[in-house]
């Protein structure tokens, strides 16, 4: 999927705290599928464990 000129006009159009929500909400998104990655592949992890380590591995903490 490429990217047109209309999806780059929209975005441009979009105000700063539109723009906000969007990148909120898919950045909300990544830590919620991260977390269900990691329940698949540790399900016998505490959920603070879970979170913990979606939330340092979307962050791109290496730590």
């Amino acid at each position: 999927m490429h990217a047109t000129e209309q999806d780059f006009a929209a975005a441009r159009a979009l105000t700063a705290r539109k723009k906000l929500e969007i990148l909120s909400g898919l950045i909300l998104q990544a830590w919620e599928l991260k977390e269900a990655w990691l329940r698949v592949r540790n399900p016998d992890q505490p959920e603070d464990e879970i979170r913990r380590r979606a939330r340092r591995l979307v962050s791109g903490s290496p730590s």
